[in-house]
């Protein structure tokens, strides 16, 4: 089973999900599935404890602009095992923003609403870029796109 976090409008509808997977038997030996949390709001599942071990590594980390270079490098860590890993895509793109790179972190962004296209975060970021950038329609566009 290829990790990845499952976007869903909440636990049960996950669960569900998990439990239906698991009764079809599309994976005779289920993985362990991991509750991925963001600042403690549930943000989905993945099945990768690396990478979701790596993710939290690098969240404790990414607030701290010493740290910056050392937290982008664990979430990219954490994609390479786990290329679905949203969360990490979103939050790398935050430490690429923050480092002066808003290329690279709209590109992140958009990676991780490929993912995972219920990301308030992601569309919230991509939003104040355009703000930042003086387009105030794509920046709306955006932000209602965080608030739906």
């Amino acid at each position: 089973m290829t990790g990845k976090i499952i976007p869903f409008p909440s636990r049960e509808a996950a669960a569900a999900r998990v439990f239906k997977l698991t009764v079809q038997g599309l994976n005779k030996h289920p993985a362990k599935i991991i509750e991925m949390r963001d600042r403690g709001k549930w943000a989905g599942y993945t099945s990768e404890a690396k990478a979701y071990e790596l993710y939290v590594q690098a969240s404790g980390f990414d607030e701290d602009p010493a740290r910056y270079d050392e937290a982008g490098a664990l979430y990219l860590e954490a994609i390479a095992l786990d290329p679905e890993l949203a969360l990490a895509h979103t939050n790398l793109g935050n430490i690429l923003w923050k480092k002066g790179d808003a290329e690279s972190a709209l590109h992140r962004y958009r990676l991780a609403l490929e993912l995972s296209p219920y990301q308030p975060e992601a569309n919230y970021n991509i939003g104040y870029t355009w703000l930042e950038r003086g387009d105030a329609t794509q920046a709306v566009v955006w932000l209602l796109k965080a608030v739906q």
